[in-house]
């Protein structure tokens, strides 16, 4: 399900909505940096359909993506933040999730069993 086109067309939206945005933000007040907000947001859209098309399974492409730059963000706004370490959280309940749902997603847990296997000799 990989398309490139697809791939190009969101690269493109997103830099077209963060330029706009940025030069709303110049245009407008130069003493706050407020477009990085939805530049951000744009970045979690463009990053889940980018991944979701890359990824065989679109759920999972969209979680991988998207959460992956949410949970970046949300670093980097603990890190400037200095007050005290709190995105750890989301990002460890994220990367459980992930495993989780990438091992349903994928089937890996089709191959655990779940009773005792027959023995060759043994009859129904």
């Amino acid at each position: 399900m990989q398309s490139p086109t697809t791939v190009r067309i969101a690269a493109m939206v997103l830099g077209v909505a963060s330029a706009l945005m940025l030069f709303i933000n110049l245009a407008t007040d130069r003493s706050e940096f407020w477009a990085i907000w939805p530049i951000w947001a744009f970045t979690i859209i463009a990053a889940s359909v980018i991944v979701a098309t890359r990824l065989r399974h679109m759920l999972l492409g969209v979680w991988l993506g998207g959460g992956g730059i949410l949970i970046l963000g949300l670093i980097v706004i603990d890190i400037t933040d200095g007050n005290s370490w709190w995105a750890f959280w989301p990002a460890g309940a994220w990367i459980v999730l992930s495993a989780l749902f990438t091992a349903l997603s994928v089937d890996l847990l089709a191959g655990i069993p779940t009773s005792s296997p027959r023995q060759p000799d043994e009859t129904p």
